[in-house]
């Protein structure tokens, strides 16, 4: 059996990470020590709304929004801002985004891995033999072959990363072209975002939804178990 595995709430906590990096990359140097307990609670609360990177840049504008006036929820206040961004805003946020990755890497690595835990079921990937699992993921190339060389998940069919997707438009339109360019016959998805899920069109492809992860169900997929990979 084929698998195509996003990688960020499916394979790593990453929740931490994303938190420093994109309130630095959104703040730069402002830190408000009186806010920042229910600040990071609503960013945790809430990290499921964010697909590809740039969104973190509407998620710390949708906390912001707020708690400045409690009128919409977060969530409201982030579904109506999606289609306010320019592609300049995207493109320069999620520029300083991976830059400011890039400098936590370099700055402590077993710093930054510890930000980056395995999940429950990244630890069943841990030296085995992986060559029927395809990695498709918002996260950068160079932040998750680092993470997969960290924790011993060797032997990885292949990794398509944020600009992949990027390419693509949408993980099932990459996920399509795979099956079609490697004439596989079936094969599994599990991603913790159900948009990404939803836009799989290939009946030949399984779609499940990751209850471990960061998203919410919107009771059309199944549930995929652990326990039975």
């Amino acid at each position: 059996m084929i698998f195509f595995l996003d990688f960020d709430g499916v394979l790593v906590d990453s929740i931490d990470e994303c938190f420093q990096v994109s309130f630095k990359t959104y703040y730069e140097n402002i830190f408000f020590e009186h806010q920042i307990k229910e600040y990071k609670d609503l960013f945790y609360k809430n990290r499921g709304l964010v697909k590809p990177p740039y969104e973190y840049y509407i998620l710390h504008k949708s906390i912001e929004t707020f708690l400045n006036d409690e009128q919409k929820s977060v969530e409201q206040i982030f579904i109506k801002s999606l289609d306010l961004i320019s592609e300049k805003e995207k493109e320069d946020f999620e520029n300083l985004f991976f830059k400011n990755r890039k400098l936590l890497m370099e700055q402590d690595f077993d710093s930054w891995a510890s930000m980056n835990p395995l999940t429950p079921f990244g630890r069943k990937l841990v030296k085995k033999d992986n060559s029927n699992i395809y990695i498709v993921t918002t996260k950068n190339l160079e932040a998750t072959s680092a993470l997969l060389k960290y924790y011993e998940i060797n032997n990885i069919a292949a990794i398509y990363s944020n600009k992949d997707v990027k390419d693509a438009q949408t993980k099932g339109n990459l996920i399509n072209d795979l099956m079609i360019e490697k004439n596989f016959d079936n094969a599994i998805f599990i991603d913790d975002a159900c948009e990404h899920l939803d836009s799989v069109k290939n009946s030949k492809v399984q779609c499940f939804f990751a209850n471990w992860g960061y998203g919410k169900n919107n009771n059309k997929h199944r549930i995929y178990n652990i326990n039975n990979f």
